[in-house]
């Protein structure tokens, strides 16, 4: 129902002209998500598991993505990897 009246509304508003830098959009989201706190929570499950980039959760909140190659890294949990398949990076530091 939703995306007809936002084809309606672009076609009977906007010139054809301007579609490229215009459109109509019903941000229908925040009625079918949680409260604030219960959608960090879940973007920070996914973040910190590796399957939500930075610019995924901002793309699902509506914002701009960050500037190119900041917000398309996804996160590795190396706390999580099989025995033995660990990187040998931490034995190459200094103890300190």
């Amino acid at each position: 129902m939703a995306r007809a009246l936002e084809q309606a509304l672009t076609r009977d508003l906007i010139p054809p002209e301007d579609r490229d830098s215009y459109f109509v959009e019903f941000l229908i989201d925040g009625l079918m998500r949680g409260d604030l706190k219960s959608r960090y929570d879940s973007y920070a499950i996914g973040r910190n598991n590796g399957w939500l980039s930075a610019n995924d959760i901002r793309r699902l909140e509506n914002m701009n993505p960050l500037p190119p190659g900041q917000g398309d890294v996804y996160l590795i949990p190396l706390n999580m990897v099989p025995a033995g398949t660990a990187s040998t990076a931490a034995a190459d530091e200094p103890a300190g």
